[in-house]
């Protein structure tokens, strides 16, 4: 037991009915901290756990069933106040507090307020005393370190639970480094040039389409293997102010520290003085400048925007590790993998073709044919990401945007090809799927959603046939003016606004308004 984190009740005679104990087991590192002892709220303990990857905070705390508003207001001051990776655990005596909801009646309105607006998580979902409430909390902003919370039943003649959390506050294995395509040194100019001397109607028109376009990614891959060279595979990232000019300052620095501390000289010292200073000064500007940048030059997704936000949170956000069905806990990457494979595969909804209902044409000009054209096939390639990642097959944006002249001939050939046979390859038809973790214990696979990385040239050909589809649609006046959804230039707050519109007109000209919700 920490006798220094022993906190006995203050608001009943002689500390009955409860208090505050830390037992650590043995072997376990623990640091009291006492950075809380001012806080004014009248329950509560902290203390550090050193682990692999930092500093995690423990604060455990009791509110008394009978606070007035001044010591909730106490408590609030605390989570404003807490540390990155920390976990506030303890029993709030808040029932009133609808979490799953974010409802409140007025005790517990200010602590749902305050989780809310300093963008902490409150974990616990299932009743935590014996009357049904949830009075037990387990409030967090490193959510992405706890693996799974769990009711492990009642201690004595208790009518509260034990909150068994499991966190992860280790450093993973490392593996070994890999080595992937440096694109910033590709030899582009090399692979244009083979490209322009391959006869693609000749190859592959004499295939099926499933072998053309086999032999299509082979042909691509060995230009790949050729003119792409590889390099060692980092694990981390430049910031996204950092710059050439900035490392070589940065360099310069470490020499100028070096050679302070063989000479410890005048001299030296104000040399690296002065280099400290050029560097601070550059990275001061390279920052305000990326700033700027990010605030007025927002690209189509935000993404840079986004990027930056998530540099700026402390928690690691990969996948797992996971807790399975029986309990025990998966590390490995095949077997989080494979538990995530089974619950994504569980939640998906298989839609059959019965039940379809049956419809009166509305035109008698009907579409017959799709019309691939090379210049909607550059158009497609031109708005393409050169980053995004590629599908199964490999084939990365940046290369077909680097070759864009040359990659449309074969990608002309074989889109005609797939639907002139009614082939799709099996690479446009499956997907490489991410995990993407959204919030929530990271132990739970509910707690992921997955992103699926779809071939880049199978996209392309669905963009040319969404297009057409569209076009024919538009022309010919097929959808509804209602239609929001799917629709260029429409979308959700189009919708919104139209809606409000006509409900503020019927609703001025005295009327009742009523609304019917359907979820197709």
């Amino acid at each position: 037991m920490e006798t220094e984190l022993r906190r006995d009740r203050e608001d009943t005679g002689r500390g009955v009915g409860g208090g505050l104990l830390v037992y650590a087991r043995q072997g376990l590192q623990i640091l009291p901290s006492d950075k809380y002892s001012n806080s004014g709220f009248n329950q509560l303990c902290g203390f550090s756990v050193s682990t692999n990857s930092g500093q995690l905070e423990i604060i455990l705390i009791y509110r008394p069933p009978g606070s007035d508003e001044e010591n909730t207001d106490k408590l609030c001051d605390v989570l404003r106040g807490i540390p990155k990776a920390t976990i506030v655990i303890g029993d709030y005596n808040l029932p009133g507090i609808n979490w799953s909801k974010g409802t409140s009646d007025t005790k517990g309105k200010n602590v749902l307020r305050t989780v809310e607006e300093e963008g902490l998580e409150q974990l616990v979902n299932f009743s935590t005393h014996s009357k049904g409430n949830i009075l037990d909390l387990v409030i967090t902003n490193c959510a992405e370190n706890i693996i799974d919370i769990s009711d492990a039943g009642r201690l004595g003649k208790s009518d509260h639970v034990i909150l068994l959390v499991r966190m992860d506050i280790g450093a993973r294995e490392k593996q070994e480094g890999g080595r992937v395509q440096s694109w910033r040194r590709a030899n582009f100019a090399k692979i244009r040039e083979e490209m322009e001397e391959i006869s693609w109607g000749a190859e592959l028109e004499s295939r099926p389409m499933d072998e053309a376009w086999k032999w299509f990614v082979g042909v691509m891959e060995g230009m790949v293997e050729r003119h792409v060279p590889k390099r060692k595979m980092k694990r981390g990232r430049w910031p996204e102010w950092m710059t050439g000019e900035i490392m070589k300052l940065v360099k310069i620095k470490r020499r100028k520290w070096r050679t302070l501390k063989a000479c410890n000289t005048v001299a030296s010292l104000l040399e690296y003085k002065s280099a400290v200073k050029t560097v601070n000064n550059k990275i001061r500007k390279a920052k305000r400048r990326m700033e700027r940048e990010l605030a007025t030059n927002l690209d189509k997704n935000n993404r840079k925007f986004a990027r930056f936000i998530k540099s700026k949170t402390s928690g690691r956000t990969g996948v797992g590790p996971l807790r399975s069905k029986d309990g025990s806990v998966i590390n490995d990457d095949q077997g989080m993998a494979m538990e995530l494979n089974e619950y994504f595969t569980s939640v998906f909804t298989r839609e059959g073709d019965s039940g379809v209902p049956q419809v009166t044409p509305e035109t008698e000009d009907r579409m017959t044919t799709v019309v691939i054209r090379r210049g909607d096939i550059r158009r497609g390639i031109r708005e393409l990401r050169k980053d995004a990642a590629p599908g199964p097959d490999g084939i990365r944006p940046i290369l077909l945007k680097e070759t864009e002249d040359q990659i449309c001939v074969p990608l002309e050939i074989l889109f005609r090809k797939s639907l002139r046979e009614g082939v799709v390859p099996i690479e446009w038809r499956t997907a490489n799927v991410t995990p993407i973790y959204k919030k929530g214990p990271k132990g739970d696979p509910g707690n992921y959603r997955p992103v699926s990385l779809t071939s880049v040239p199978g996209k392309l050909l669905e963009k040319i046939i969404k297009e057409q589809l569209m076009g024919y649609l538009e022309e010919r006046e097929l959808l509804q003016r209602t239609q929001h959804g799917f629709v260029k230039g429409r979308s959700c707050t189009t919708n919104r606004i139209e809606f409000m519109d006509r409900v503020s007109k019927e609703v001025d000209k005295g009327k009742s308004v009523d609304i019917f919700y359907l979820d197709f």
